[in-house]
């Protein structure tokens, strides 16, 4: 299949990267309002002007008696300093040592700048464990490295995306500098004093309804529009949406997901079992935690009883948890129980069984890593077994092929848009990248995965989330045609989008899930839609999950 590249000039993809760090930065500094900062890196003093910009008064830069907020620069030895006119209070030299004894006195603010490739790795770590235990706040600009540290190479340590979001991660902001070289913001906390993590109202808005939009990427060459038709489908809409999106963000009152049963003598012909317009399981049917929502369901059948396993918000600890129900039929339901807690978030249950074994591969980018767990006392006890890949992946699928396992999965950046395939002998590994990875770029319309690989007529399907305009507009169908260790191809499907929304109020907005199976002649599918519930009992769609903007 073609690969798909993003549609921006690069002077174009220049100027909105800065803009993006410009607007990151502002929006940290005056929501933290910090007091005394400790600025360590190389750059020349843009941080410390910002922030007595943003938390003094715009016009104290040249007198330094109007100074309120305390600044110092920390530089360390053999890092040359750049001169210019001084916004800091003081400026300090400083070896390792004495760096870090300055660090654990803490401060409100303490700014790594594109400094933590300077210092080997263990020492890097070290200086960033601390400032995080030491400060209210961290703000972390670095290069990124590619999850399998491809680059960076010219730095004494580098950095992954997985390894910093991992850390204490309150938001970030991944940027694409115009020299091609990936970096991010890391605003971390280990308590977070001031409730940052609580999404804002302009973050909201920009990031769902205009960022999504103009990173959108051409379609494939199997699938319908071009890069030039959706570029005029967006400046056509934009008005419209972001007015629309400013109504959303003043009106929710909190994003519902629920979970149905479909059935249909073929996948295009896939229609609600439900006789009433409610679905089969939602937040309500939770018995144990205090549930937000439930999303992602995934089935496995054995003995003639059907277990559902699926992401359960926990709006306590607002992390995913992955609950369990059951069913003698497949179309009523009962909840039973939560059956895997981390202290991370979890969703995206894929629940696969092999040699008489059940395993799992639930979504955990928040550890850094993609994990399998295996059932000790299916379907109650669930053990962790295998770190698969190193980074943070999002809804993963797995599925064999032609004697080989395959996997299908989402890196947490760029959101939703890029698909990368990896293949291995055994379900533990080794995992290798298939060599035409990434399978697509740059695309929120067909790249994230959203339910069970399948076979169809002796090839597999892979179903996809539709993300345009929105997150989660509907799901996709692509069947393989071509799948081996060197080549891949693959087409949409005539009856493709399989899953939109419907007129009953759980999914009104959209869906962006499915699980299939074939059971009596019959296809019979757990699916998942949301609506939004407003004050004005409106329904308003919305992303769900966690924050990891």
């Amino acid at each position: 299949m073609a690969k798909t590249e993003s549609f921006l000039a690069k002077p174009t993809l220049a100027a909105w990267e800065q803009e993006k760090q410009a607007a990151f930065r502002i929006e940290a500094l005056t929501s933290i309002r910090p007091q005394r900062i400790l600025e360590i890196g190389v750059s020349v003093g843009s941080w410390a002007a910002l922030a007595r910009q943003c938390c003094e008064r715009p016009d104290c830069l040249s007198d330094q008696s109007r100074w309120k907020v305390h600044i110092e620069r920390i530089v360390p030895l053999g890092v040359r300093m750049q001169a210019m006119p001084s916004v800091h209070d003081c400026i300090v030299p400083a070896d390792e040592k004495e760096l870090l004894s300055i660090v654990r006195e803490g401060a409100d603010l303490i700014i790594l700048d594109d400094i933590l490739g300077h210092w080997s790795k263990a020492i890097a770590v070290e200086i960033l464990d601390t400032a995080i235990e030491a400060a209210e706040y961290v703000l972390v600009s670095n290069e990124v490295a590619a999850d399998d540290g491809s680059r960076g190479q010219d730095h004494s340590s580098c950095w992954t995306f997985g390894e910093l979001l991992n850390r204490n991660l309150i938001r970030f902001c991944a940027c694409n500098e115009p020299a091609e070289m990936d970096c991010g913001l890391f605003l971390l906390s280990a308590n977070d004093p001031k409730a940052l993590r609580t999404r804002s109202f302009a973050a909201d808005v920009f990031r769902v309804h205009c960022n999504d939009l103009l990173k959108l990427g051409a379609e494939s060459v199997c699938g319908p529009g071009s890069s030039l038709s959706q570029t005029d489908e967006i400046r056509r809409s934009l008005p419209v949406l972001i007015e629309s999106g400013i109504r959303r963000q003043t009106q929710k009152k909190a994003s519902i997901w629920s979970i149905g049963i479909f059935s249909g003598p073929s996948l295009a012909d896939l229609k609600p079992t439900n006789e009433t317009d409610r679905p089969v399981l939602s937040a309500g049917d939770v018995t144990d935690i205090p549930a937000q929502f439930v999303a992602d369901p995934f089935m496995i059948q054995t003995g003639g009883v059907w277990y559902m396993f699926f992401e359960v918000m926990n709006s306590s600890r607002d992390m995913g948890e992955i609950g369990m129900a059951i069913s003698r039929d497949g179309l009523k339901w009962e909840y039973q129980q939560i059956v895997l807690r981390e202290p991370f978030h979890l969703s995206y249950p894929y629940v696969f069984q092999c040699n008489g074994e059940y395993f799992m591969i639930p979504e955990s980018f928040e550890a850094g890593s993609m994990r399998l767990y295996k059932a000790d006392a299916f379907p109650l006890k669930w053990t962790y077994v295998a770190t698969l890949l190193e980074g943070p992946w999002v809804d993963s699928s797995i599925f064999n092929f032609d004697g080989q396992w395959w996997m299908f999965s989402t890196p947490v950046i760029p959101h939703h848009q890029v698909l990368e395939l990896f293949y291995a002998d055994a379900i533990t590994g080794p995992w290798h990248r298939h060599p035409m990875s990434p399978l697509v770029s740059g695309n929120n319309r067909m790249a994230r995965c959203g339910g069970r690989v399948i076979l169809l007529n002796e090839r597999p399907v892979r179903f996809t989330q539709d993300c345009f305009p929105f997150y989660g507009t509907s799901v996709r169908a692509f069947e393989v045609s071509l799948l081996t260790t060197s080549a891949y191809e693959e087409n949409e499907l005539p009856f493709s989008p399989l899953l939109t929304a419907g007129q009953e109020p759980w999914r009104r907005e959209g869906m962006h899930h499915i699980d299939p199976h074939y059971v009596n002649g019959r296809w019979l599918a757990c699916v998942d839609g949301w609506h939004f519930e407003t004050s004005d009992g409106e329904s308003e769609s919305h992303e769900k999950g966690r924050n990891y903007e």
